[in-house]
């Protein structure tokens, strides 16, 4: 289990400056031995600190995130999401789901949280999403339709295409879409999507949306993660402002899922075909049955469901499963 001090620690030390134990140990209230503790948890992010004699460096510092700037970006970009940014989670979309049957949200403000640290990380199907510190986005955030969850369809297509746009507008091209949750660079996960359907609360279909973007990876957390990744940085060859990332994100989903409420998926549907990863590929389709089908990827319908052109030239759809490249 993470040490609770981590993040605050390393907030503290964050101006690139020495501090000693016994300052580090004042702050926090704490022994000097909770300080070590504290230390030796943080080297197994990929964090080097420097002692020198009874004080301590941290010597590769990122960028922590800044919930007054995150806020301050809200404001001026006027999108209505109630920010929680917490230093550490086992996972944001579990305790946001968790939040929102507890309160019963009225949403006023669409409940934002968002984790400097995430220890264990939903994703699609019990895969687990890992992160490390300062090393990308990971955030969940309500969401209310005037829809029912049936016709949600292309909910996770959409949010893609919405952080696909964002990239864009960076200048990060080269980026596509992967039926159903996720966005890759050259074959690589650069960000994932997850969507939990909690029905109906106060008249409205209540969706918890978890995204999480590599945005800086150090190459001690992805030989950690063992599968093809990539980051924004390796991409962009630029450090990114997260906080700005994350504000622009959230106004770019907003109004995607406002203009997806009141139409469908078809309006998507070109731009997103357009993008997709994979197109024109031979495919195994793996069903939730344990089924499995074989055929030619040609992208989505108009309802978000994936295209397969079978060898004798049969068109199939298909709402839900996994596929393996041939």
């Amino acid at each position: 289990m993470t040490d609770n001090l981590m993040i605050p620690v390393l907030r503290l030390l964050s101006n690139g400056r020495y501090h000693s134990i016994l300052d580090i140990s004042r702050v926090f209230c704490s022994s000097f031995e909770h300080i070590a503790i504290v230390f030796e948890e943080a080297r197994k992010f990929g964090v080097v600190i420097h002692r020198y004699n009874d004080n301590f460096l941290w010597v590769n510092i990122v960028s922590l995130l800044d919930g007054s700037k995150i806020n301050l970006y809200i404001s001026m970009l006027d999108v209505k999401f109630d920010l929680t940014l917490f230093d550490c989670l086992v996972s944001t979309s579990s305790y946001l789901l968790e939040y929102t049957f507890t309160r019963r949200c009225t949403f006023d403000k669409y409940p934002l949280f968002v984790a400097e640290l995430q220890t264990d990380g939903r994703g699609t199907r019990g895969k687990k999403w890992h992160s490390g510190i300062g090393s990308g986005l990971t955030f969940s955030f309500v969401w209310s339709f005037n829809r029912t969850v049936d016709s949600l369809s292309g909910l996770s297509l959409v949010i893609g295409l919405a952080i696909l746009r964002v990239l864009r507008s960076l200048g990060i091209n080269g980026v596509t879409l992967k039926w159903p949750n996720d966005i890759l660079y050259n074959g690589k996960k650069l960000c994932g999507i997850l969507l939990d359907f909690c029905g109906f609360i106060s008249r409205k279909s209540v969706v918890v949306i978890g995204i999480g973007i590599n945005v800086n990876f150090s190459s001690k957390l992805a030989d950690m993660v063992g599968r093809d990744i990539i980051d924004l940085s390796s991409i962009s060859n630029r450090c990114l402002d997260r906080d700005y990332l994350l504000a622009i994100l959230l106004v770019e989903l907003s109004n995607i899922l406002h203009e997806f409420d009141g139409s469908d998926f078809s309006r998507f549907m070109a731009e997103w075909n357009n993008l997709c990863a994979y197109k024109g590929q031979h495919i195994v389709l793996n069903l939730p049955d344990g089924s499995a089908h074989t055929g030619v990827v040609d992208g989505v319908d108009d309802k978000g469901r994936l295209v397969l052109v079978s060898s004798l030239g049969f068109r199939s759809s298909f709402s839900s499963g996994e596929f393996i490249v041939l």
